[in-house]
């Protein structure tokens, strides 16, 4: 059975073992979808399990992950997956882009938790989510990272800089978010962040079982020639870089954030790379200084200064306006 889910150059999505689609109802993949972006519902064989024993203490509830490209956002969504599936709470998750009210009040009607990956804004969206029929509110999680980095990630996959409204969207969907993650907060601080969202989520957890599940995130890996459409990542997701650094966080162990881990090391990053000039680094400068001194992100560095190997986030790791940044995880009223 194909899910037929694939990037441009990929092979297929084969619902091999880690991938299940129940078939109960038009909402479950029935193999052959043919979507570039399978936007069905796929669960991992203990997330059907769960989802077989009935929704009697489940409310339905949207959370959506809109952590823009290359920041983060698809460990995002694997973390709130697995914090659900950890806590035993059902939980059915897809990909819509773009949100549309008809599809999600069908998947909400199915009384389960919701969790949607998007990326793109839509100026419908706060309207749209505010008129939701939900016994609670809709949760918005997003994630930020440097933008040079960001555009270093985004040469390494696609041969080009991010788009010119990267940075606006990202600005529309924190005005949403209930918490904001740093990248860099995920790559060194997993444990530390999956606290920040069981508590948005209003979960309890030690912290050996926060520990457990971000041990878990950092061992999902992409396929070679498919697309996962349970865990979202595609080949290549994860860039050489960041698998050095996730390595070296491993060996010397997951610590808790501190302020003074707030100020970025560059050299340690190691993402930027030959293939960014000195001119796109000072672009990136002029065009968006808002939203790199919003993060703590306004040291210029040159590109050349930098051994790049151009790295991308885990899985593919925005509130009202700061006056200053943070490099934490930065907590929203939702």
């Amino acid at each position: 059975r194909l899910c037929m889910a694939l990037l441009p150059g990929a092979i297929s999505c084969p619902l091999v073992d880690g991938c299940v689609a129940p078939g109960n109802n038009e909402l479950d993949c029935d193999g052959f979808c043919g979507h570039t972006h399978c936007d069905l519902r796929h669960l991992d064989p203990a997330e059907a399990r769960l989802r077989s024993q009935g929704t009697s203490n489940v409310v339905a509830k949207l959370l959506v992950c809109a952590g823009a490209e290359r920041s983060g956002s698809t460990w995002l969504y694997n973390a709130l997956r697995l914090l659900m599936r950890n806590a035993a709470i059902p939980c059915d998750s897809y990909w819509m882009q773009p949100l549309e009210e008809a599809r999600l009040h069908r998947r909400l009607r199915e009384q389960r938790v919701v969790l949607i990956k998007t990326h793109a804004w839509d100026p419908t969206y706060p309207s749209l989510l505010a008129s939701l029929n939900t016994t609670e509110a809709p949760q918005v999680f997003v994630t930020h990272r440097d933008l040079r980095e960001v555009d270093a990630s985004y040469r390494r996959i696609w041969g080009c800089g991010f788009p010119s409204d990267y940075v606006s969207q990202h600005m529309e969907w924190r005005k949403l978010a209930c918490l904001n993650v740093a990248f860099e907060d995920i790559v060194e601080h997993g444990t530390t962040v999956l606290e920040d969202l069981a508590s948005a989520l209003g979960l309890v957890f030690t912290h050996d079982e926060l520990a457990n599940i971000d041990a878990d995130l950092r061992q999902l890996r992409a396929p070679e020639d498919t697309v996962c459409q349970v865990t979202k990542l595609w080949p290549q997701h994860v860039g050489e870089a960041t698998e050095r650094r996730l390595a070296a966080v491993a060996t010397k162990g997951n610590a808790g954030r501190s302020h003074a881990d707030s100020t970025i090391d560059h050299d340690a990053m190691n993402t930027f790379g030959d293939k960014q000039s000195d001119q796109v680094v000072q672009d990136i400068f002029q065009r968006f200084p808002a939203y790199m001194r919003i993060y703590a992100y306004d040291e210029p560095v040159a590109a050349p200064q930098l051994d790049l190997s151009l790295g991308s986030p885990v899985l593919e790791p925005f509130g009202p306006s700061f006056d200053q940044g943070s490099r934490d995880s930065i907590q929203l009223n939702s």
